[in-house]
C-alpha cells in the first residue's frame, strides 16, 4: 500500500480485518527491481494477462521515470491520465515474486 494517503486504512486493515499490509513506497528505488521482473516475466510470456481492457488503458497512459540512479518506474504521460491498475500489478507482483512467505513453492505454477 502506498503509506502516503492510506495510514488509516492500513491500520484498520491490520487492527480490525487481521488483514497484513505491505508499504509500497511510491518511489523508483521501489519500483526498480518487480518492474525490470515483471517486464521480463511478460516479454518470456510468463505471465498470462488476457488482454484485459483495464490494464491495457492503464499501460497506454505509462511512461517510465528514471532517477539519476537509473532506477525506474511507471508514471503518468499526462497529468490526468490513470496508471493505478498497472502501478497495483506491479506492486502485487513484487510482494508475489519477492515475499519471504510465499504459501506456495516455484513448481507450483506460481510466479
Amino acid at each position: 500500500a502506498d503509506p502516503s494517503n492510506c495510514r488509516e486504512l492500513m491500520t484498520r486493515s491490520n487492527n480490525e480485518w487481521g488483514i497484513e499490509t505491505v508499504e509500497f513506497p511510491q518511489t523508483c528505488r521501489a519500483y526498480n527491481e518487480p518492474l525490470t521482473g515483471l517486464l521480463s516475466a511478460l516479454q518470456a510470456g510468463a505471465i498470462k494477462h488476457g488482454a484485459n481492457p483495464l490494464l491495457e488503458w492503464a499501460a497506454m497512459n505509462v511512461v517510465v521515470r528514471t532517477d539519476s540512479n537509473e532506477h525506474r518506474m511507471p508514471a503518468k504521460s499526462r497529468s490526468k491520465d490513470k496508471i493505478d491498475p498497472l502501478q497495483a500489478l506491479v506492486m502485487a507482483f513484487s510482494e508475489c515474486k519477492f515475499c519471504e512467505n510465499l504459501p506456495w513453492t516455484e513448481d507450483h505454477h506460481g510466479l
